[in-house]
């Protein structure tokens, strides 16, 4: 019932043109199908066995195999069947005598209209047909009903069960939008494959689908039908009760408007009965455009979820590898085994607040991914477009998999594009600083400007010291050595005006230090001047004792315990914080990191600064992430890779790195990101050419590659745009009211773009272009907009 069957052309029929728009290539809509669907398996049939199909990494199986095995025990051998579906009824609806009880029909048509009857109620072969006879239909009470397209109607009284009724009754299905299940009427042609096909695809969406072939339209039976259909699905949203559902009546390709508007009249719907006028019917002149996937979301036609069963798993925070037993549906029979995959299992992970990178994102890809997350067997596990599938042969099955570290997916993804990745340096040291702030979260400790600068003094040069250890000389570890101490005063002093210029420090700047200390960012410790070299040196707590070694001249020494005010208490930053010119350039992509999975909420799996190689090119980008805007509900996953730049300025050399992954990846995202509050005017002539080429138009109302520009105002607030951008005053206000309703990540690549480099709303550049190519086509020698300096 959910398995669709995707037609696939030579060459697209006329019939599936919808002026002023071209016909769809027929390639595109095979790929539209697949990728709407996003089927575990492809069954090719009729004339397409024959051929050779790309159907990504999906497998491919013969149709003779599905059902093969079928005939001994009752079972195909890839999926469940009907018989285990019947099995389970009987047992459980059957055992004890029924208070309401209920009609099987088997409806019994004729050859002409065949295809329609079985499309509506499924119809058996007649070699499992006869294991239906053999074993279910006396128990079931089945009885053969005459069925022609006069009548059909006649069978959808509730009472009435049929194999099609019975198929989905222990079945699950959720609509992408909880408020709409697509309920419509759809108006056809009997006699016409395509449009049968067209019905049988609305109902795999997950629509709640009546079919009325328009050879019966005007049977009163069927008339009745329609008007319960559309009285039960009248009814006001749950949230606002001003606003009524209703149903859509689309005609199908091969029926004329007129078709369509006279049997819309004819079934004579009431007048709206509420205060606002909502009516109970509307009519749709356009097939929804399952393959097109711009279209798809528009027109609500996003497949719905599927289940059977769900249940959830905790982990602890330690947890490094987890194991679980597969959901195995209620209905299937635990004794058949095929051999083959009987049943599948969608696996989601959820991530809040750890201290490493976990992979919140897992990318669609072929089987190798299944390495990034320590499993078994390639051939059991599916990347799909929503989650990670893990296809089960048996029941009660035990699953062992590793919790998925970000690094490990992003990394095994490129790998499998023949990528071969690695970390550079402030890759690794951003890895660590995260690990030092406790996760993502802890970031937020960097989003304040003068917490930057403050840092980027105290990491300013020296040479490895050296300290005491166990009565002898030890190299100190670069981490805890390599920055400037500054005087308590001082550095009490920039946290005072850090949170004096920040309302959400209500505790004042002791709770805001607190934090500093408990992530290790800065150690306490004394500054003593040694009396035989008279140089200043820096001990930490546990390093201080009566007498001390000079880290200068190394000769030992006795603290001026008599005049302490001679010993100056002073911090240092520690660990990762205090790597001279390596840690500075690392705030930025930290900031940029924090601003798309926190400020932006979305689920994000990250790869830090990078380099990866493919036959001689070489790629590297400062941050990587697979990224989708809600972390629940309707996911798409988008590719964004970052150049950073802490107080720098953006060179060619940046922008060339960027226009090279563009090539490699089109449609992922550009982003460049900087602290500094805008870009000069250098910047801006270097950063327009990448945006022109990134704009052009690729595929789903969206350009090639999107360009977004990040700068301080955006990283270093606590909201994202465009609520930033209205504390943020002037221009930004401006901008802030007039995309106040900003949706999404694609609408802030282009108001960015408006913003920092003053170039045009996309659409209106895109319409330029697309108006110069027509007059060119058309010769027409009129005079055209010139292009100014500012798109160029």
């Amino acid at each position: 019932m959910y398995n669709p069957i995707i037609p696939v052309f030579k060459r697209t029929p006329k019939i599936w043109q919808d002026k002023p728009f071209k016909n769809p290539n027929s390639k595109k809509v095979l790929e539209g199908y697949l990728d709407a669907f996003d089927p575990d398996f492809v069954v090719p049939i009729g004339k397409c066995s024959k051929n050779t199909f790309d159907v990504s990494n999906r497998k491919l199986i013969p149709s003779s195999e599905i059902l093969s095995g079928a005939e001994e025990n009752y079972t195909p051998k890839y999926g469940l069947g009907i018989f285990e579906i019947l099995k389970h009824f009987i047992n459980k609806e059957l055992k004890f005598i029924r208070r309401e009880p209920f009609d099987f029909e088997l409806p019994d048509f004729k050859k002409e209209y065949a295809l329609f009857i079985s499309s509506v109620f499924v119809s058996l072969p007649k070699n499992i047909n006869k294991n239906f006879d053999d074993n279910f239909a006396f128990t079931l009470g089945a009885k053969k009903v005459a069925c022609s397209i006069e009548n059909y109607a006649e069978f959808f009284t509730p009472q009435k069960l049929f194999l099609r009724r019975i198929s989905s009754l222990y079945l699950k299905s959720s609509p992408v939008r909880g408020w709409d299940r697509g309920q419509c009427i759809f108006l056809m042609d009997a006699s016409n494959s395509l449009d049968i096909i067209d019905y049988w695809n609305l109902r795999a969406v997950g629509w709640a689908v009546l079919l009325v072939p328009n050879q019966s339209a005007n049977i009163e039976c069927t008339k009745k039908l329609a008007r319960d259909f559309i009285e039960n699905n009248y009814y006001p949203y749950r949230n606002n009760p001003d606003i009524y559902h209703n149903t859509r009546i689309i005609k199908s390709r091969s029926m004329s408007e007129t078709e369509l508007q006279d049997f819309a009249d004819s079934l004579k719907p009431p007048p709206p009965d509420n205060k606002k006028g909502w009516s109970r019917v509307s009519l749709q002149l356009w097939y929804p455009r399952i393959w097109d996937e711009w279209a798809r979301d528009n027109d609500n036609v996003e497949c719905c979820e599927i289940k059977s069963l769900e249940a959830q798993h905790d982990l602890t925070e330690y947890q490094e590898r987890i194991t679980f037993r597969t959901l195995d549906p209620e209905f299937i029979d635990h004794v058949v085994a095929s051999g083959e995959p009987r049943f599948a299992n969608e696996i989601e992970f959820r991530f809040y607040g750890d201290k490493e990178l976990l992979a919140e994102v897992i990318p669609e890809g072929d089987e190798s991914l299944i390495r990034a997350l320590g499993g078994i067997g390639f051939d059991e596990w599916r990347f799909s477009k929503k989650n990670i599938v893990y296809l089960s042969r048996h029941t009660n099955w035990h699953v062992h998999l590793s919790i998925p570290k970000a690094e490990s997916v992003f990394s095994e993804w490129l790998n499998s594009k023949k990528w071969n990745t690695e970390l550079s340096p402030p890759g690794r040291i951003a890895k660590q600083m995260i690990k030092q702030l406790s996760g993502i979260w802890g970031i937020s400790l960097l989003a304040k400007e003068g917490i930057i600068k403050l840092l980027g003094q105290m990491a300013d040069g020296g040479t490895p010291e050296r300290k005491k250890k166990k009565g002898r000389l030890e190299e100190t570890k670069c981490e805890e050595t390599r920055s400037k101490p500054i005087k308590q005063e001082t550095l009490w002093a920039g946290i005072q005006k850090i949170t004096n210029k920040e309302e959400l420090f209500k505790d004042g700047p002791n709770r805001f230090m607190q934090q500093l200390i408990d992530v290790q960012m800065f150690k306490l410790g004394i500054e003593v001047q040694c009396p035989i070299c008279t140089q200043r040196s820096w001990y930490s707590i546990t390093d201080v004792d009566y007498e001390l070694q000079c880290l200068n001249c190394s000769e030992h020494f006795q603290i001026p315990s008599h005049t302490p005010k001679k010993l100056k208490w002073s911090y240092r930053t520690f660990g990762p914080f205090s790597l001279p010119r390596k840690s500075y350039g690392v705030y930025s992509v930290l900031l940029t990191l924090r601003f798309f999975s926190q400020l932006f909420n979305g689920a994000a799996t990250p790869i830090m600064s990078f380099v990866a190689k493919k036959d001689g090119k070489q790629i590297e980008a400062d941050l990587g992430i697979l990224f989708q805007e809600s972390r629940f509900g309707h996911k798409k996953t988008e590719l964004i890779f970052v150049e950073c730049k802490t107080y720098k300025h953006f060179t060619k050399e940046d922008t060339e790195r960027l226009k090279f992954l563009a090539q490699q990846f089109p449609g992922a995202f550009l982003v460049f990101a900087t602290l500094n509050r805008k870009l000069s005017e250098k910047e801006k002539k270097l950063l327009r050419p990448v945006v022109n080429r990134g704009r052009k138009y690729w595929k789903a109302e969206r350009p090639y590659n999107p360009v977004l520009i990040l700068t301080g105002t955006e990283l270093f607030s606590n909201s994202r745009p465009p609520y930033s951008w209205k504390e943020a005053g002037d221009i930004h206000a401006h901008f802030s009211q007039k995309y106040k309703y900003m949706r999404n990540l694609l609408e802030l690549c282009d108001v960015t773009q408006q913003l920092y480099l003053g170039m045009k709303p996309w659409y209106e550049w895109l319409e330029e272009r697309r108006e110069i190519r027509r007059r060119k086509r058309n010769k027409v020698d009129i005079n055209v907009p010139k292009v100014s300096n500012l798109d160029q």
